[in-house]
Formats: structure tokens, C-alpha cells, sequence
């Protein structure tokens, strides 16, 4: 095994360890680093191998105070675009995409073999008028076709349904 100079690949000795179960509970990481010759990564990692806990003053020390929030907390209810689709955070701390989430509280749940597609083709337009529920299959030739003008993308997605009822009748 090599050995750095800052001691990363040399094992912990008895000392050490004692050392660090005697100081782990109550003292400072900076402090115990120099004294234990570990890093911090080092010792908490060997804590943790040792099922060492920190005591509750001690981490107090870089915790939150009462009533102070961190200054990136996220709302329930808040909304992210990342330039591609809406998401929405809900209670339990999952994101999901907005235009699902405004269908299914509509709805109800969507079925596996369906998505939830837009009208217009923007999924950030979120508002239920504009949503429809779509097999994976239509929506995928939807997108195909998505190069087309509107009139011509309609009459092709009319002749892709005919055919499909025309192969459906003959089985």
C-alpha cells in the first residue's frame, strides 16, 4: 500500500482509534484532524466503521437555528422550467412534470400505455384544455411529423388512423 505524506493509505493504530472514540462525541472536526493526524473524511469514515455517534451540542454548532431556513429552501408548490418542460415540487419532495401532474389531479392517473401530450406541441402551455391523453404510438407518429405544415399534419394522422382501423378490420 502506498503511503501519502498527508497520511491517506496508512492504516489506523490502536492509539488512534482510542483517541478518536474518546474525542469524537464532543470535539470540533478541525480540532480532532490535528490531533488524531486524520483527515475529516479519514474520521468519519472510521466513526462510522466503529458505529461512533456526535453529540447533539456539537452539531448544533452548524445547524440551522430555530426559525432560520436555508436560503435555497423550496416551496411545495413551486415551479422549475428548464427550458424544456415545467416541473412542479409537490408535499412529499418529488418533482414531476407539470402537465402530467395538472391531468391526473383532472383525471385521475394516466395509463401505462398512454402519455399526456399538448395541443399546440408546447408542453410548458400547461393549461388543461390544451393537454390531451395520447397512446405512446400516436404520440410518437405525432412527433414524426412534426416537421409538415398543421393542415398537412392532420390529413397524414387521418390516414394513419384509416389504415390502422383497415388492418384491425381485416384480423
Amino acid at each position: 500500500m502506498v503511503v501519502r505524506k498527508d497520511g491517506i493509505g496508512r492504516r489506523w493504530t490502536e492509539q488512534e482509534v482510542a483517541l478518536l472514540t474518546e474525542l469524537y462525541p464532543l470535539t470540533p472536526m478541525p480540532e480532532m484532524e490535528a490531533k488524531v493526524g486524520k483527515t475529516a473524511g479519514q474520521i468519519k469514515n472510521k466513526a462510522t466503521n466503529l458505529g461512533l455517534k456526535r453529540d447533539q451540542s456539537i452539531l448544533g454548532a452548524t445547524r440551522f437555528k430555530p426559525g432560520q431556513e436555508s436560503y435555497n429552501r423550496i416551496e411545495v408548490g413551486e415551479r422549475r422550467d428548464d427550458g424544456r418542460n415545467i416541473r412542479i415540487k409537490l408535499p412529499c419532495g418529488t418533482w414531476v412534470l407539470e402537465h402530467r401532474w395538472v391531468w391526473e389531479q383532472a383525471h385521475g392517473p394516466i395509463p401505462d400505455k398512454c402519455v399526456v401530450a399538448a395541443r399546440d406541441g408546447n408542453r410548458r402551455n400547461t393549461d388543461l384544455a390544451n393537454l390531451m391523453l395520447v397512446t405512446k404510438d400516436r404520440h410518437w407518429r405525432r412527433n414524426q411529423i412534426r416537421k409538415y405544415p398543421a393542415e398537412l399534419q392532420d390529413v397524414i394522422l387521418a390516414q394513419q388512423d384509416l389504415k390502422r382501423a383497415i388492418r384491425e378490420k381485416k384480423s
